[in-house]
């Protein structure tokens, strides 16, 4: 099984970017590198999107376990999946993201769609130091004919990064 390239966006100081291309069933992968935010203390979070446009209604069902200075297994039901969770007595700065995601049933209307995930999660210039990484599923709990996924701040603004999808072809 080899990778095609669909799309990539590259963004810069934008409240969210959203990448497009899944046009069919086949399973997608997802490349997200060094995405930044504008502000300390942040989450990242993302959404599937239709015609391009988040879902902010649609409810996510997700598994998570994430490993670094902390451990935490979770199963939550949210309108959003949070990628990276800083905050509380620690003063991160200009953390930094970077993952992969499987894509499976994007583009199918009777099949719920699914993601596997890792991301790798480095802060710089910490006060106590430290670093996380945070894998698991995520099913959207009814199928839809998705496009794409939009990456958002939960306050300020993305600082850059980069998105790249590819489709999984034989």
């Amino acid at each position: 099984m080899a990778l095609e390239y669909v799309n990539k966006v590259t963004f810069g100081n934008v409240s969210s970017a959203t990448i497009t291309g899944i046009n069919s069933d086949d399973m997608y992968q997802l490349h997200l590198k060094n995405i930044q935010g504008t502000t300390n203390n942040h989450n990242i979070y993302f959404r599937f999107t239709i015609s391009g446009t988040g879902q902010s209604s649609a409810i996510y069902n997700y598994n998570v376990q994430r490993m670094g200075a902390w451990f935490y297994l979770g199963n939550d039901d949210e309108q959003y999946v949070n990628m990276i969770n800083f905050g509380g007595n620690q003063t991160y700065t200009y953390t930094s993201l970077s993952g992969i995601m499987q894509l499976y049933n994007f583009n199918s209307s009777s099949r719920e769609p699914m993601i596997t995930f890792h991301t790798s999660s480095i802060p710089y210039n910490t006060v106590n130091g430290g670093w996380g990484q945070k894998g698991g599923a995520i099913r959207k709990n009814s199928g839809g004919v998705y496009d794409g996924i939009q990456i958002y701040r939960s306050n300020g603004n993305l600082a850059g990064g980069e998105m790249v999808l590819y489709r999984h072809v034989q």
